[in-house]
């Protein structure tokens, strides 16, 4: 199952990521941050992810698997994870070499929005944990991504994703970010909830990505 949502999120995001280009004629000064923001912190990678996978197919009760993973190397420019332990353990070890990874996936669709040419738009203003953020907004055919941003500084709050492929899913995936004095803006966490309404095949999954040890890549 989790192979199999990874690949239709990839999809997703890199159908949003291919269509998501457009002229701004004046760019956002708070956009301006941001953008800076990204280009300084784009080059650090999770050395340990956390991953908790929630699956409750149709009629049945619900499955818990805990893994936990190490940044190995890059390939292709994204980050690859060695499995280091699943609890409880698989019946078939080789299937921990399918473990989903959403920090990856969304590489390609951060540099397009991040880069000079995205259709973004602010939307406005709102309070989240007690601040007041610039939020902007990427949407393309059913699909959208917002932000939030802290307007003195550029750095992301955070970012929620959703998207939908009628018959097939539909999910929303919230990261939040670290931020503050003395903090790099990365992010700490990303909750991942899709429904799967294919026949024979409905299930509820949430996945709750935890990262940490950030290092520099050369």
């Amino acid at each position: 199952m989790q192979k199999y949502l990874y690949s239709l999120l990839f999809f997703i995001t890199t159908t949003f990521c291919n269509n998501a280009l457009g002229a701004n004629d004046v760019v956002d000064p708070v956009w301006e941050k941001a953008v800076a923001q990204f280009k300084q912190n784009n080059k650090w990678v999770a050395k340990n992810i956390e991953q908790v996978v929630l699956e409750t197919p149709k009629g049945e009760p619900t499955k818990k698997i805990i893994v936990h993973k190490q940044f190995a190397r890059m390939e292709k420019a994204k980050p690859v994870y060695t499995v280091l332990d699943v609890t409880p353990p698989l019946s078939d070890p080789k299937d921990a070499d399918q473990n989903v990874d959403f920090g990856a996936m969304f590489l390609p669709l951060e540099s397009t929005m991040f880069g000079d040419n995205a259709a973004i738009k602010r939307i406005g203003s709102q309070v989240l944990n007690g601040k007041t953020l610039a939020v902007f907004e990427f949407s393309n055919k059913g699909l959208n991504v917002k932000l939030w941003i802290d307007p003195d500084t550029g750095e992301r709050h955070q970012r929620v994703f959703q998207g939908a492929m009628p018959f097939v899913m539909s999910g929303v995936i919230t990261t939040s970010y670290s931020t503050g004095a003395g903090s790099r803006n990365l992010p700490k966490n990303a909750i991942t909830k899709v429904s799967v309404s294919i026949p024979f095949q409905k299930a509820e999954v949430e996945i709750k990505d935890t990262y940490s040890n950030w290092i520099e890549l050369p």
